[in-house]
């Protein structure tokens, strides 16, 4: 389990002030950007090169539909006390589309693909961004953003989707939960995983680190009163994430109830 004080920021901005590196791969997203703003800043002084990685926030709604789908496959109740959250989020994901369809900004599989890459590309410290892709079709998606930058229009249009999709996207990196959890549960090391397991598709991976994880398993939540979700500077709903991970990453697909 890892340390609460290693979050990306501090340990970015000790290996800029050791001055051994000469590039840096940092978390840089339009729904967590303060931490990234600040390493991208202290880079640019140092003169080192940077690269963003996770520029594009992970696909929670189709988390959350394939959650509930599954437990259906496998004649699983859904649990009652997901329902409220996964109806929440729904109408989150509606308001955000319409939003974007308002100022003309599209998505793609339920992601702000082209929208994330043009917010990446505006900040001048972030010297190339890793973009996932399957095809050239996608690649050149991104590709004919470079040196194109967000209107003030589509930047307001962006600070309202933050409003609206803050509650269910965990910053990993971020790390200020975990000091307060008394089960000592890796939120931060969890959430990654299932980052691998969701978006990377790295399934196999990140099934056998969590299985392989030392500390509390998100078992011990539901008795909680929610130390991480209080302690949680963006409002995230914690411990619904970390029940969806725990679904995903244990080989025996079970369902926190």
């Amino acid at each position: 389990m890892g340390n609460p004080e290693d979050t990306m920021e501090n340990i970015l901005l000790c290996a800029i002030d050791d001055g051994r590196f000469d590039l840096l791969l940092v978390v840089y997203n339009f729904l967590f950007f303060e931490q990234g703003e600040k390493i991208l800043d202290a880079a640019k002084e140092k003169n080192m090169g940077t690269t963003v990685m996770k520029s594009n926030p992970v696909k929670m709604y189709n988390m959350f539909k394939d959650f509930e789908e599954q437990a259906i496959a496998n004649n699983q109740e859904f649990p009652e006390r997901y329902k409220p959250i996964y109806e929440e989020f729904k109408q989150y994901n509606e308001d955000a589309k319409s939003y974007l369809g308002t100022n003309n900004l599209k998505t793609k599989d339920n992601q702000l693909s082209d929208v994330a890459t043009q917010f990446v590309l505006k900040n001048q410290d972030a010297h190339s961004v890793l973009v996932d892709f399957q095809n050239f079709q996608e690649l050149e998606s991104h590709i004919q953003y470079a040196g194109e930058s967000l209107s003030s229009e589509s930047m307001a249009s962006i600070q309202k989707y933050r409003e609206k999709f803050s509650a269910i996207h965990c910053r990993i990196g971020c790390n200020a939960c975990e000091s307060v959890c008394p089960s000592h549960v890796p939120v931060n090391t969890i959430m990654r995983y299932n980052y691998y397991f969701s978006t990377k598709r790295e399934e196999k991976y990140a099934m056998q680190q969590y299985k392989n994880l030392p500390g509390g398993k998100p078992d011990l939540c539901w008795d909680c009163e929610g130390f991480c979700e209080k302690a949680c500077p963006y409002g995230v709903m914690t411990k619904p994430l970390l029940a969806m991970a725990h679904r995903n990453l244990s080989f025996n697909n079970t369902i926190l109830a």
